[in-house]
């Protein structure tokens, strides 16, 4: 398992230019915030890389619950199971 980054450089990655960077740290950082998550998807413009992110949220068990400041298409709630 890999270490938890600080919470500066997964800011710095969920913000980085190249969606690669992004990539790596949705797949590696094991517990990214609901804002961190909506951050990644939001500026995702590719939509089968927003695809692939979703992807590793999914896997993540990520937080159901977007953010608050999320915007708005992506506030819709994941229906339980």
């Amino acid at each position: 398992m890999r270490p938890t980054l600080p919470v500066g450089v997964v800011d710095a990655a969920v913000d980085h230019p190249d969606r690669r960077v992004r990539g790596l740290l949705a797949e590696a950082q094991p517990h990214l915030t609901a804002q961190h998550w909506t951050r990644l998807l939001a500026a995702e413009q590719d939509p089968r890389q927003r695809w692939i992110l979703t992807g590793c949220a999914v896997d993540r068990r990520a937080s159901r619950t977007p953010a608050p400041d999320a915007p708005r298409g992506l506030r819709r709630r994941v229906p339980r199971r």
